[in-house]
């Protein structure tokens, strides 16, 4: 497989500001897992900055901020603080930021009213979610993991600000000194925002392209009929029309290049994994059965929880094409076949 082609930076180190492009710049906020970090970005116009992406609610993450603030800003503000999807590491600090600089926030429509609701799914005490992990083999310990997990991450997730400013498709707005337009982004996330920048030739890509890993692309107990991966590989096609020598700047890893090669990788990747289980499925399995068979390597608790929701996604996806059929047993487990 071809390698994607790197800018020669040098990650930002705490509070650090790391120049890509005039006027764009890079700076890193930590997370306490894997990848252990979010990249969040910075664009300096005449009258003020922007900021994208905000990071965890964490102690550390909040330092930083003020030290950049301290550092490179200047005399300028902060005018605008865009959140690219609902993600607690990209929007856990949005009400510190703009409250911080009284400026407001811009998202999506969707991304906003779901950082808004919360994470209802993760009630341990609804029959909705106990149904959706017996309906995939899982057993109540598990369930009781899942939901000690997720109320350790509410300690971290500070509510969105009371209002914003929307954000849509293929709407253009100046950020910094460019222009940028909107692309919407399906299938991680309700209506993740990516921003392109043609005088620039910049894309910043959010979650939605990611140079060394896929996106997680999940069906949760929100909507357990979903097909994200659908909705994810269709929306990947218009960054394809793109130029090919767009540095891309992902949430995750390092700026890149060749953009048109790693939507292929990514493409290629998913129905990899498609095939895999059309393999696997020659004999009734469950949901629990499929995850080893897809992800071979040990996996963390958090970890073995992002794969269930993927495995999901690419079950519903060969479901909804009718290649695979499923029946639910005397357990209430669905069961999974070809056919």
């Amino acid at each position: 497989m071809a390698a994607l082609q790197y800018t020669e930076h040098q990650p930002p180190e705490q509070t650090q500001l790391v120049e890509l492009k005039p006027g764009i710049y890079w700076a890193r906020m930590p997370l306490p897992f894997p990848p252990n970090h979010i990249n969040v970005y910075l664009l300096e116009g005449d009258d003020g900055w922007t900021v994208i992406d905000t990071g965890m609610n964490l102690a550390e993450a909040r330092e930083r901020w003020l030290g950049i603030f301290d550092r490179y800003l200047g005399n300028k503000p902060v005018t605008a603080v865009v959140v690219t999807h609902m993600h607690f590491d990209h929007c856990g600090l949005s009400t510190f930021l703009t409250d911080h600089w009284r400026a407001p926030l811009w998202m999506s429509r969707s991304e906003y009213l779901a950082a808004r609701s919360g994470r209802p799914e993760n009630r341990a005490g609804s029959w909705q979610l106990q149904q959706h992990y017996q309906r995939a083999g899982m057993d109540e310990q598990y369930l009781q993991r899942v939901a000690e997990k997720f109320e350790s991450f509410e300690k971290v997730h500070e509510p969105v600000p009371l209002s914003f400013e929307r954000l849509h498709e293929g709407q253009a707005l100046r950020f910094g000194a460019d222009e940028w337009r909107v692309m919407m982004g399906l299938g991680h996330s309700p209506e993740h925002v990516c921003l392109y920048s043609e005088n620039s030739s910049v894309l910043i890509s959010g979650d939605h392209i990611l140079p060394r890993i896929s996106p997680n692309i999940s069906v949760s107990a929100e909507c357990p009929g979903a097909d994200p991966l659908a909705d994810y590989l269709d929306s990947l096609l218009p960054f394809a029309e793109l130029p090919e020598d767009t540095l891309v700047l992902p949430s995750h890893g390092l700026p890149f290049q060749q953009l048109h090669l790693r939507i292929e990788q990514l493409r290629e990747d998913h129905q990899g994994n498609l095939d895999k289980l059309l393999s696997l499925c020659q004999n009734e399995r469950s949901l629990k059965q499929i995850i080893p068979g897809i992800f071979t390597r040990k996996l963390s608790p958090v970890e073995y929880h992002l794969a269930m929701g993927e495995s999901l996604a690419l079950v519903n996806r060969l479901w909804h094409l009718g290649l695979l059929q499923r029946r639910l047993d005397d357990r209430g487990v669905f069961l999974y076949k070809t056919g």
